[in-house]
């Protein structure tokens, strides 16, 4: 894990066809959770690059840090390299659909109520929810929400954390483009935390378009909204 933390000896660690390793490591050896956080971390920091998120994916990376997740649930270490990872994979459409077929949304929210205290986990689950939104929204509608659910718990858990305020607002503003959705994002108390995030972080420019995206599309669904605005 800690050479990989160094691009050119990740360079050299892929050149090496070392992902193949380190995947077949965690495939091999499931019931030893040090091997899966070491192997989680390793993929995390090689999945900085674009070209070795490629190799990861390609090699079947996404099903073996979700299993490892799956099979870890309490451990907070699997749980945060895990969330790093797929932060970063799932930022394709392609791999966003791989993610979600094989579970990712209920994993990455079992691993935010878990970890509820990791601001680590919280802010990279934002992150990989506000990426899988679109997939979910038409293929897979009855897991909104438990997206709706983990993101406004982790926004009103850190309202002080702008990585988490700004994925939070993405991930709602992403959700928010069916009435029936928007509706049950203000129910929760969607609009409220959207304008705290934006109000805590008047000049951050992220906050701003992201709340604003949101607030957009929360605000399009005039009928059942018009009273809370």
């Amino acid at each position: 894990k800690n050479l990989a933390v160094c691009s050119e000896h990740q360079m050299r660690i892929v050149q090496e066809d070392g992902i193949p390793v380190v995947l077949q490591a965690m495939g091999h050896h499931l019931s030893h959770a040090g091997v899966q956080e070491q192997g989680c971390g390793t993929l995390s920091n090689l999945a900085s690059s674009l070209e070795n998120q490629i190799i990861i994916v390609q090699k079947g990376g996404i099903p073996v840090v979700l299993q490892a997740m799956m099979q870890y649930p309490s451990h907070g270490g699997i749980q945060e390299q895990g969330c790093r990872v797929l932060s970063n994979l799932t930022s394709t459409v392609e791999n966003q659909v791989l993610t979600v077929q094989h579970g990712g949304v209920p994993l990455v929210v079992q691993a935010m109520k878990n970890h509820l205290y990791d601001s680590e986990t919280q802010e990279k689950g934002c992150e990989i929810l506000s990426n899988l939104t679109s997939v979910v929204v038409w293929k897979h509608e009855h897991l909104v929400q438990e997206i709706i659910d983990a993101t406004l718990s982790a926004m009103k858990q850190y309202p002080s954390h702008v990585g988490i305020q700004i994925s939070g607002c993405w991930a709602l503003g992403k959700l928010a483009t069916i009435s029936a959705i928007q509706t049950r994002i203000v129910a929760k108390g969607g609009f409220e935390l959207i304008l705290e995030a934006m109000g805590q972080y008047p000049l951050h420019t992220g906050v701003q378009e992201a709340g604003l995206l949101a607030l957009h599309r929360l605000a399009s669904n005039t009928d059942d909204q018009a009273g809370n605005l």
